[in-house]
C-alpha cells in the first residue's frame, strides 16, 4: 500500500534520526487526543496532521493523566544513509492495553501492528515488558503513528534506537528489580518461618503485605504478564485494579495488627476496617461495571487514604509511647511518601521523572526493612517477657531464690548429669528452728526478713553449680552436684553456724531472737542405676527431722531410701 507522507508544518518537532539511541523522544513527537466517543482511523489521524491539529511534545516523557481517551502520536524517523538501518521503537510502560503502530515508510510502504496486553504475551514482536517492534528504516524520511488505548495513567516514554542498547537499558533495569526483589523475598521468607513457628498473626499479616506488594508491583511493571500468566490478556486488563487494591487493604490490616489497634482501640480499628471495606465495595463496583479508568482511580485513591489512616494510628502509637510505634511511622512515612511521589507522577500532576515513577518502589523498599527491624525488636521484646515471665515463675518471691518447680527441674538435670559422669551427689534439706515462734513473738515482717537473710547467707557459701531453692515456708533444699558425703557435711557444718551467727534485731539494734537452723544431708554414691532426686529428698527430710528431735541446731547424714544394686547396700 503506498500513501504520501504529509509534510511537516512549521513549528514542528525535528525528526528522529536514526544514528543513536534515545530512551525519551517525547520532543520529537507531535500528539493529538481523540475527543470522546470519536474514534479516528489512520487516515483521519493522517488529516489531523496535514491540517496541524496535532500538538508537539514538551517534555521527553510525554504523560497525559489517568482516564484519559485514545491519544495519537506521530513521529518522523530520518535516515540519512543509503540504505536501510533497523532500529527498535519501545513504548516503556507496562499498562497499555492496545497500540496500533502505522508505519508510514520513505520508500512508500505501509506497515501496521498492532500489539498491548489486550493480546496474549506470545504475539509480541519482541518479548519483553514493554511493547517494543523492529523496523528496517528506508533512507528518507519515514513517519510512525501510533494509536495508545489505556484506561489506566496515560505515561509514555517513546524510546528509539539500536535494539541492543535499548536490551542493555532493560538489562539495568532488570538488574533493579532484581534486587528489590531478592530483599523482599528474603523477608518475606524469612517472616514467614517466624510466622510458622511463634504462629504470631502479625507476622502473617507483614508476609502477607509483602505479597501483596510483590503482586502489586509485577502487575504494574509488566513482569507479571510476562512471567505469571501470559495467556490470560482478559486478566491482565484488571490485574493492577484487584493488586493495587489487595496491597492497600493488606497494609492496613498489617497496621491494625501491629499496633494492636483491636486490642487497644476498637473504635479505631472498627473505622480501619470499615474504610477498607468501603474501598474494596466501591472498586467492586467499578469493575462489575466495567468502568475499568475509575476502578483504577479508586483503588489508587484508596490505598492512599488507607496509608494515611495506618499513619495517623502509628503517630498515636507514638503519642502513647506504643512499642515499636516510631519505626511503624518511619516506615509508614516512606511508603506513604514514595506512594504520594509515584501517584502525582503517573497522573500527570507534576512532570515526569524516573524518580518520581520508581518512587513507591524505594519507599515500599524502605518500609519493609524498617517494619522488619520492628518486628524483630517486637520479637526480642516477646522472648524477654517470656523469660521474665518464666523467670518469675521459677522464683520465690520472697527470696528471689528458685522456688519447688525450678528446683525439680534443674536438680533432676544436675542428676542426670552425675549419672553420666559417675560422681557423687548430694542434697540437703534446711528447716529454721522454732520459726513460729518468731512470727508469733516479732511479727510476720521479721521471719520475711530471717528468711531473706538466710536465703543470702546460704547462696553466699555455695558454688555456682550448686542448686538452692526454697522448698515451702521455713525450709530450703539444697542439690550439691559431684559431692561426696564428708565434703556435703562440711558445707552443711559451715551454714548452720553461720546461720547461728543471725539475728533479728531490733530498732536499737539489740538481738531479739538468734536464728538456727536444723539440716538433713543424704548423699548419693555413683553406681549402675540412676539416682532418684525423689527418695534424696526423702531421706534429706528425715535426716532433718532427726535433727529436730535430736535438739535442733545441728547436721544429721541420712541416705536415701535406696542404694545402687552394685554396692551391696540394703534397704533400711
Amino acid at each position: 500500500m503506498l500513501l504520501t507522507l504529509p509534510a511537516a508544518a512549521t513549528g514542528s518537532p525535528a525528526p528522529i534520526p536514526v544514528d543513536g539511541t534515545k530512551l525519551a523522544a517525547g520532543e520529537h513527537i507531535l500528539w493529538l487526543a481523540e475527543r470522546p466517543g470519536q474514534p479516528l482511523d489512520m487516515r483521519q489521524a493522517l488529516d489531523a496532521l496535514r491540517t496541524g491539529a496535532f500538538r508537539p511534545g514538551r517534555q521527553p516523557i510525554l504523560n497525559f493523566g489517568i482516564t484519559r481517551p485514545p491519544h495519537w502520536l506521530a513521529l518522523r524517523v530520518e535516515n540519512p544513509h543509503d540504505t536501510p538501518v533497523s532500529r527498535r521503537v519501545e513504548v516503556r510502560n507496562s499498562w497499555i492495553d492496545q497500540l496500533d503502530a502505522h508505519l508510514l515508510l520513505a520508500d512508500g510502504t505501509l506497515r501496521q501492528l498492532r500489539l498491548g496486553d489486550r493480546q496474549p504475551f506470545a504475539r509480541r514482536p519482541v518479548p519483553g515488558r514493554f511493547l517494543a517492534f523492529d523496523t528496517d528504516w528506508p533512507p528518507g524520511t519515514s513517519l510512525l503513528l501510533m494509536r495508545i488505548v489505556t484506561p489506566d495513567p496515560m505515561m509514555l516514554p517513546v524510546a528509539f534506537g539500536q535494539a541492543g542498547r535499548l536490551a542493555m537499558a532493560n538489562l539495568h533495569e532488570g538488574y533493579g528489580y532484581g534486587a528489590l526483589y531478592g530483599l523482599v523475598l528474603g523477608l518475606l521468607g524469612f517472616n514467614l518461618v517466624l510466622y510458622l513457628r511463634l504462629r504470631m498473626p502479625v507476622y502473617l499479616a507483614y508476609v502477607v503485605f509483602l505479597s501483596a506488594f510483590l503482586l502489586m508491583n509485577q502487575s504494574y511493571t509488566g513482569h507479571g504478564f510476562w512471567w505469571w500468566w501470559p495467556n490470560a490478556p482478559n486478566w491482565q486488563q484488571w490485574a493492577n485494579v484487584v493488586f493495587i487494591a489487595l496491597f492497600g487493604l493488606a497494609q492496613m490490616q498489617f497496621a491494625l495488627t501491629f499496633l494492636q489497634v483491636r486490642k487497644r482501640h476498637p473504635l479505631a480499628w472498627q473505622m480501619g476496617q470499615g474504610m477498607s471495606l468501603v474501598m474494596a465495595t466501591l472498586v467492586a463496583l467499578a469493575a462489575m461495571a466495567g468502568a475499568q479508568g475509575i476502578a483504577v482511580f479508586l483503588s489508587i485513591a484508596g490505598t492512599m487514604t488507607l496509608a494515611w489512616y495506618a499513619l495517623a494510628l502509628g503517630i498515636h502509637g507514638v503519642l502513647q509511647h506504643q512499642a515499636g510505634a516510631r519505626l511503624f511511622v518511619a516506615a509508614s512515612s516512606s511508603s506513604l511518601a514514595g506512594g504520594i511521589v509515584t501517584a502525582v507522577t503517573v497522573m500527570d500532576w507534576v512532570p515526569f521523572t524516573s524518580v518520581g515513577y520508581h518512587a513507591v518502589e524505594a519507599g515500599v523498599a524502605i518500609e519493609a526493612v524498617l517494619l522488619s527491624i520492628a518486628l524483630s525488636a517486637m520479637l526480642r521484646e516477646a522472648r524477654v517477657a517470656r523469660m521474665q515471665a518464666e523467670q518469675v515463675a521459677r522464683t520465690d518471691p520472697l527470696t528471689r531464690t528458685y522456688n519447688r518447680r525450678a528446683f525439680i527441674d534443674d536438680a533432676e538435670q544436675a542428676a542426670l548429669e552425675d549419672d553420666r559422669r559417675g560422681s557423687d551427689s548430694s542434697c540437703m534439706l534446711l528447716d529454721l528452728d522454732h520459726f513460729k515462734q518468731l512470727n508469733d513473738q516479732l511479727g510476720h515482717a521479721a521471719g520475711d526478713e530471717a528468711l531473706c537473710r538466710v536465703s543470702d547467707t546460704i547462696a553466699g557459701m555455695i558454688r555456682k553449680r550448686d542448686i538452692l531453692a526454697r522448698w515451702g515456708g521455713e525450709e530450703f533444699v539444697i542439690y550439691l552436684p559431684d559431692t561426696g558425703e564428708q565434703a556435703a557435711e562440711r558445707l552443711a557444718q559451715r551454714i548452720r553456724r553461720a546461720i547461728s551467727a543471725l539475728g533479728i534485731n531490733n530498732a536499737e539494734g539489740r538481738t531479739l531472737i538468734r536464728l538456727t537452723v536444723s539440716i538433713g544431708v543424704v548423699t548419693a554414691r555413683a553406681g549402675k542405676e540412676a539416682r532418684d532426686l525423689e527418695e534424696m529428698i526423702r531421706g534429706a527430710d528425715e535426716a532433718m527431722y532427726r535433727a529436730k528431735e535430736a535438739g535442733r541446731n545441728r547436721v544429721v547424714q541420712g541416705r536415701p531410701e535406696w542404694t545402687h544394686r552394685d554396692q551391696g547396700a540394703t534397704l533400711h
